[in-house]
Order: C-alpha cells, then sequence, then structure tokens
C-alpha cells in the first residue's frame, strides 16, 4: 500500500514526501496543476493532479493508500485571504479525512498549527489542553487553522486513526512561497517589529 502526502509541493510536505521516498516508501504526492514544483522534482513519487478543495481528487489520489500526510494548508496573515483559508484549510480537510474514511486509511497525520492551541493569560505556557476562544483573535489564519482542527477530531472521533501536530514556525531550506521564513525576512528588513 501507498502513503498519500497532501500539501507535497509546500515546504513541509516537500520535506515529508523525501524522507518517506528516501526509506523505500511508496509515495503518492497530491499536487495542484498550478503549484511550484521545484521542492519534488527530484522526489521519486507517483504525482496525482488534484486540490483539496476537490473532493474527487482526493478520492482518486488515495486509491491505493493505507498512510496519510495531510499538510496541504494556506499560510497567510492577510483579511483578503480569509475565504480562500477557509476553502483549502477548513474545507479542505474535511474532504481530505472524509476521503480517507472512505478509503480505509489506517493512519492518518494532519500537520496543524500551535496556532490551534489556545493561550494563557501573561507567559504561562500554552498546551493542546488550553481552551481556545476564537472570538479573542482576528487573525483569520489563526481561526482557519483551529476551525481545521476541530474538522479533523470529528473524524478522530469517528474512528479515524489519527495523529495531529502542533508545530510553532518551521523554518529551512525549500521554502519556496517564503511563508514562514517571509517572518524572518520582515524582520531582517526592519518590517517587523522584534525583541534582542
Amino acid at each position: 500500500m501507498a502513503t498519500l502526502v497532501t500539501g507535497a509541493t509546500g515546504f513541509l510536505g516537500s520535506h515529508i514526501a523525501r524522507k518517506l521516498a528516501e526509506r523505500g516508501d511508496d509515495v503518492k504526492l497530491l499536487v495542484r496543476k498550478t503549484s511550484k514544483t521545484i521542492n519534488i522534482d527530484d522526489i521519486k513519487a507517483e504525482r496525482v493532479y488534484g486540490d483539496v478543495t476537490d473532493i474527487e481528487s482526493v478520492r482518486k489520489a488515495l486509491k491505493g493508500c493505507d498512510t496519510l500526510y495531510h499538510t496541504a494548508g494556506i499560510v497567510s496573515f492577510k483579511q483578503a485571504d480569509y475565504k480562500k483559508m477557509e476553502d483549502v484549510n477548513v474545507g479542505g480537510t474535511n474532504n481530505v479525512f472524509t476521503a480517507a474514511m472512505e478509503a480505509g486509511v489506517k493512519k492518518a497525520v494532519y500537520t496543524s498549527s500551535v496556532a490551534a492551541i489556545g493561550l494563557k493569560p501573561g507567559m504561562e505556557p500554552a498546551d493542546e489542553e488550553t481552551p481556545f476562544d476564537p472570538a479573542g483573535t482576528d487573525i483569520q489564519y489563526i481561526k482557519s487553522k483551529y476551525y481545521a482542527e476541530q474538522e479533523a477530531l470529528k473524524f478522530f472521533e469517528k474512528g479515524l486513526p489519527l495523529v495531529i501536530v502542533n508545530p510553532s514556525i518551521v523554518i529551512g531550506a525549500g521554502d519556496v512561497y517564503v511563508s514562514t521564513s517571509g517572518i524572518i525576512l520582515w524582520y531582517c528588513k526592519r518590517r517587523l517589529p522584534g525583541y534582542t
């Protein structure tokens, strides 16, 4: 059986896909026709063209798969991108896990975000038990990741073998969209305040 990676052309997804292929797994990559593929051009894996917002393409991609890494998502702090973030991050997550349940996936890993975890007052550390209040933020990206994680948890409750990871900022080689690495660039160009 194979492993499907959504968001495979992205920063994190491409690293996961590469490691899976290097260890000899049969890997399938869900790729949008409009995506930059520089991160996956050297990976020996089957490409399946589709989009997480199109459930039929996700169903097609999951044929013959028993493992799923769902890393697809949009990172943006622009209010204008909220509809797109809602469609991809929330709706796409629903589509991916609906198709995973139908396909009988035996292991699913969803890459959420630390943004989906609630905040504690002051400087107290938060964890996955910290309640999240969507009304407490006006940052649409944070809301979309929270709602996407809630979608994922619904499928866990229905029996999908699911692990959710909540990374904070992910930085390194291969960030072709300059999403998270852009924060460092903004800081270096003095477009973002910081503390030393």
